[in-house]
């Protein structure tokens, strides 16, 4: 939040509930995304959910012919980083959610 601008305070001010969780979005998700990732990737490779993934969607599977794989394989780094985007993002689903909620106290709306 140290990079809240001026305007960005009065986007807030006049903006609908949500605002806020928008603004800090526009300014944190690929940071977030960034530091989120490694960890990701670390966790499914431990589980070996990447290998799974690419035994079910290989070329040689029905559900890879169905897919259209050619047998390229799911990337470790490609569901990786879907995975964090998509945990990213229910993360700011949550945030927004709270902010609505609340958004009349926070500011008198």
């Amino acid at each position: 939040m140290n990079s809240l601008t001026s305007d960005d305070v009065a986007r807030i001010m006049q903006g609908e509930a949500g605002t806020a969780t928008q603004i800090l979005r526009e300014k944190t998700y690929h940071k977030l995304v960034s530091a989120f990732t490694p960890k990701v990737d670390e966790k499914l490779n431990e589980f070996g959910i990447v290998r799974a993934i690419n035994n079910v969607t290989s070329a040689n599977s029905m559900l890879g012919s169905l897919l259209g794989n050619e047998g390229s394989g799911t990337t470790s780094n490609s569901l990786s980083q879907y995975a964090t985007e998509q945990m990213v993002t229910g993360l700011f689903y949550i945030i927004q959610d709270y902010e609505k909620e609340n958004s009349q106290q926070f500011l008198g709306k």
